[in-house]
């Protein structure tokens, strides 16, 4: 009777806890993807004038993004890992654009 309990809780830890690692990634990268979004929106309700052309940009990547139409919980699925890179070499350039326009406002 001992055997059969003991087989009823064995499992490959790596599987599990492995499985568990990937599914906390993508939640961490989701949670980055929200607050980058969320900030940029915060700094476009301002309604700066010289931020037009990085306001511009930021919505045209936010487009790419969302019509790409992922599974995001699908953590398996590494399409959403590329495009999330993508996202951010681009969130990047547009901080290099706010970077721009802050130093010369403040010249």
């Amino acid at each position: 009777m001992q055997d059969q309990s003991a087989k009823l809780f064995a499992f490959s830890e790596t599987a599990l806890f492995g499985r568990f690692d990937l599914f906390c990634r993508r939640a961490a990268k989701l949670a980055h993807l929200f607050s980058t979004i969320a900030q940029f929106e915060a700094i476009k309700g301002h309604h700066l004038e010289g931020m037009e052309a990085a306001s511009r940009r930021f919505d045209e990547v936010v487009k790419v993004m969302m019509k790409k139409r992922h599974d995001l919980l699908k953590f398996t699925d590494g399409s959403f890992d590329r495009d999330f890179v993508e996202f951010n070499v681009q969130i990047n350039e547009i901080e290099g654009l706010l970077q721009q326009f802050i130093n010369a406002s403040f010249e």
